[in-house]
C-alpha cells in the first residue's frame, strides 16, 4: 500500500466495500485546491452538472476518482470488470500516480 507523506494518506479498502471495487486515501487540507487544479488538467473530469460537493475525475480511461473537496478525501472507484485478482493493484498504482502528481507540483 501507499506510504504516508505529508501530501497523501495510506490507501485502504473502504468499510463494507465486500468486492475490493472501493479504495480511500486523504490528502492534506492545505493542498486541496491544488489537487482540484492538477487533476482538472491532468485528467478528464466528469461533468455532473450543479456540483454535490464532489469532484470526480477520469483515471485510466475506466476508473474514477473522486474528491471531496470540503474533507480531502479522495475515493478511487474501480470499473468493475477489473479482475478481482487485479483490483488492489489497480488503486494502489492510482493512489501512487497521484501522489507522484501532487509531489511533482508541491
Amino acid at each position: 500500500m501507499t506510504e504516508p507523506t505529508s501530501l497523501l494518506s495510506p490507501l485502504q479498502k473502504e468499510r463494507g466495500c465486500s468486492r475490493d471495487l472501493l479504495w480511500r486515501c486523504d490528502i492534506a487540507e492545505q493542498t486541496v485546491e491544488e489537487a482540484l487544479s492538477l487533476l482538472r488538467e491532468h485528467t478528464r473530469p466528469h461533468n455532473l452538472g450543479p456540483s454535490l460537493g464532489v469532484d470526480l475525475f477520469e483515471v485510466e480511461g475506466e476508473h474514477t476518482l473522486v474528491l471531496v473537496p470540503r474533507t480531502g478525501r479522495i475515493q478511487i472507484r474501480l470499473h468493475g470488470l477489473t479482475p478481482h485478482s487485479a483490483r488492489a493493484a489497480a488503486a494502489e498504482r492510482i493512489a501512487d500516480w497521484l501522489s507522484d502528481l501532487l509531489g511533482r507540483y508541491h
